[in-house]
């Protein structure tokens, strides 16, 4: 299952705007809102102390490398997983159980 964000980043997934202010400035390099300083990036929040603080999608709640929350779970920028409206979820094509149809018809296959 992927979780979908309603976030709207740029490559580098920084925020494009600011989900609490609505604030669309930005500097190049800035990590953290200029109106409100909420975060601008998805870094691990380092609850488990272990000098982590490493950038996550958008879309994580938790750190992929410590499983400490992230800011933007924090900052309230995403729900609980389990509260994730069904919209916001798609499967995950590599997980999805594929069957062909034979581009012959089998009543005119040789064998």
């Amino acid at each position: 299952m992927i979780y979908n964000t309603l976030l709207s980043v740029d490559k580098k997934d920084k925020l494009l705007f600011c989900p609490n202010c609505r604030n669309s400035e930005f500097d190049s390099d800035g990590c953290y809102c200029k109106i409100c300083g909420k975060p601008r990036v998805n870094f691990c929040a380092d609850e488990a102390h272990r000098n982590c603080g490493r950038q996550n999608r958008p879309n994580a709640r938790y750190c992929e490398y410590c499983g400490s929350k992230t800011v933007f779970f924090l900052a309230g920028f995403l729900t609980p997983w389990k509260d994730v409206p069904e919209k916001e979820k798609t499967e995950d094509p590599s997980q999805e159980n594929v069957t062909f149809e034979p581009v012959v018809p089998e009543d005119d296959l040789p064998f």
